[in-house]
């Protein structure tokens, strides 16, 4: 809402590029899940609110960008797009990831009501308008938080996890960088890999989508 504080998130000095960071970095490790490695993006964002009228009365200046369009290349040439904003008044927090292949598609969502997570995960065949679901959950944001912190804990102790680890983390930074890149100069930008310990697995290889 434009008359709700974006407290932290709304200064660049600690938020950097904002939704496109913020935001883009979860849509960026959920599309790396399903697809592997991104090659190159092309970033565009603005700030559509840059003073927001808050209910108390007083005003707040907001100097990230609060609404922001990805394109991205694959290494295996497959091609996305990522669509994020802080100014969508229509939902909560709400995620759409859309996997679309040569059979059909894979369809995630995920939206939080005050602390729970609600997510869905569906697919549509070729052909054929029903709407099939895989899944759908519902867990408190906190729980998830715990679960997170406690992978964290393992991998550092040297125990292997599903849960994203730091060779995962660096990746998503590698792509907030470049779309950053992108985003002042206006072009394509490569995602730089100075990841040099080899020995560090990350969740993609061991992906099995069967």
């Amino acid at each position: 809402s434009p008359n709700i504080s974006m407290g932290w998130r709304g200064k660049r000095d600690l938020a950097g590029e904002g939704v496109m960071a913020d935001l883009g970095g979860h849509l960026y490790d959920l599309a790396r899940w399903y697809f592997g490695e991104v090659k190159e993006v092309a970033a565009q964002g603005t700030t559509h609110i840059p003073i927001r009228q808050l209910q108390n009365g007083q005003t707040e200046t907001v100097d990230v960008i609060d609404s922001s369009n990805c394109l991205v290349v694959f290494e295996n040439g497959a091609q996305g797009s990522f669509q994020t904003s802080f100014i969508n008044l229509s939902r909560n927090m709400f995620i759409r990831v859309e996997l679309h292949g040569s059979q059909g598609a894979i369809l995630y969502d995920l939206e939080m009501k005050k602390d729970m997570l609600h997510t869905r995960l569906s697919y549509k065949r070729l052909n054929d308008e029903s709407e099939l679901v895989w899944e759908e959950n519902t867990q408190s944001f906190s729980s998830i938080i715990d679960r997170l912190c406690a992978g964290f804990i393992q991998g550092i102790n040297g125990i292997k996890t599903s849960i994203p680890d730091l060779h995962d983390g660096y990746r998503g930074q590698a792509f907030i960088e470049a779309a950053s890149r992108s985003l002042h100069s206006r072009k394509w930008e490569p995602l730089e890999d100075r990841f040099v310990n080899d020995n560090i697995s990350s969740r993609t290889s061991t992906n099995n989508l069967e």
